[in-house]
């Protein structure tokens, strides 16, 4: 009413009246990402989040936050945050129209979840051999008071080695940040030799007889054994016994 008030009956006058509103409805348009561009990119959103909460879930000390991400996200689809801001805000206003997109973005995370489970399952079913195995049992300190229960294996194979033990730690043993430590070894024409070494893995003094242990892939074809420790200490001296069960020692190896 304000406006036939202020521009009358004049039809030139509502005519560029309507060019206008056509005009501001095109620039609005302009900042709104088109569906085909805008599923992909919620997708690799939601993949954020879903990284981020799981960052923050373990704990680690510096958490990877999805705002973060967001940005190499907008880069990597071309888009700016405010595109994206002003894109949500119009679906917002739109539900049907935002649900019929979600069900897309729903339907290709399925798709990515479906085909990371199928990997998984193909990387399981390789084919896993037990090179070598020892089929001893130790109760340290019986078996040697600070026994480290050593062990040196000839490997010919490049692939992923893997080194098993089932260990149980007494309340009363006395070693400092127990660990399963493993490296691949040759000799190098130098005093100690080539080594590369394995992630440890900290063994728990809780009395259960848990299941442990610590994998890498070997590429370097010069590799001529694997060395390592089954039960290996932090201890500066040997003043000091272990308490611990120790079973089920045994180095496989899989094909990449």
């Amino acid at each position: 009413m304000l406006l036939f008030r202020y521009f009358g009956n004049k039809p030139c006058t509502w005519l560029l009246l309507g060019l206008i509103l056509f005009s501001c409805t095109i620039i609005g348009k302009k900042y709104l990402i088109p569906e085909k561009n805008l599923i992909p990119l919620l997708v690799d959103i939601h993949l954020a989040d879903g990284m981020a909460i799981s960052y923050r879930f373990i704990s680690l000390p510096d958490n990877l936050d999805s705002t973060v991400l967001y940005s190499s996200i907008f880069e990597k689809h071309g888009v700016s945050r405010m595109q994206f801001d002003s894109t949500m805000s119009y679906y917002t206003n739109h539900p049907d129209d935002l649900n019929n997109i979600y069900e897309k973005v729903i339907e290709r995370l399925s798709k990515l979840e479906s085909e990371i489970r199928n990997e998984e399952k193909e990387e399981k079913t390789k084919k896993e051999t037990v090179i070598w195995e020892d089929s001893s049992s130790y109760m340290l300190p019986a078996d040697g008071r600070i026994n480290r229960i050593s062990f040196n294996v000839a490997v010919s194979k490049l692939g992923e080695y893997t080194i098993h033990a089932k260990i149980k730690v007494f309340n009363d043993d006395e070693s400092i940040a127990p660990k399963m430590n493993a490296f691949f070894w040759h000799d190098n024409d130098t005093a100690d030799g080539y080594s590369d070494y394995f992630r440890n893995k900290a063994i728990k003094k809780d009395k259960n007889l848990n299941n442990y242990e610590i994998t890498k892939k070997l590429h370097n074809k010069n590799i001529t054994h694997i060395k390592g420790n089954i039960y290996d200490h932090s201890n500066q001296d040997s003043l000091f016994s272990k308490h611990a069960y120790i079973t089920g020692i045994k180095i496989t190896h899989k094909d990449f």
